[in-house]
């Protein structure tokens, strides 16, 4: 039971590289010309986007769950610890992400940048994350 969260976390990574980097081409098709723009429209990436992207919001939300009832069970502290609290706000912050998308759908200008810096603070954080989820793993495996 303690490899779950870290092995549907490790599958969020990149399933999260991927919607990010989904996300990032569909924001060029308001930038860019000609050829560029016409196949990126074609391929359709502001769909997929917004295709992938609930699927990792579940994911995230099962994974983090799943994390945080696993620490409550060998330590008996919920969130005790920083990657517990930063997971938990790593929760709250696509969930922000994620409300803003009709907000966006409805052409409201500071909702785009929002998006995309929830985006990148993410991002920053799994990065973060990850270090400190490895020594979680690595004490585990020594204790069973």
């Amino acid at each position: 039971m303690p490899f779950i969260h870290p092995a549907i976390m490790w599958g969020a990574v990149g399933l999260y590289l991927y919607v990010g980097y989904l996300g990032w081409q569909s924001r060029r098709i308001r930038f860019v010309k000609g050829e560029t723009r016409k196949e990126l429209i074609q391929n359709h990436v502001g769909a997929k986007h917004a295709k992938v992207a609930p699927l990792l919001l579940g994911l995230l939300l099962v994974g983090g769950g799943i994390g945080a009832i696993v620490s409550y069970q060998f330590t008996k502290v919920f969130l005790g610890g920083l990657h517990g609290k930063i997971g938990a706000l790593m929760m709250l912050l696509i969930i922000g992400s994620a409300s803003l998308a009709p907000i966006m759908q409805k052409g409201v200008a500071w909702a785009r940048p929002a998006h995309a810096g929830i985006g990148i603070l993410l991002l920053l954080l799994y990065l973060f994350e990850i270090p400190s989820g490895m020594e979680i793993v690595q004490a585990i495996l020594k204790t069973s």
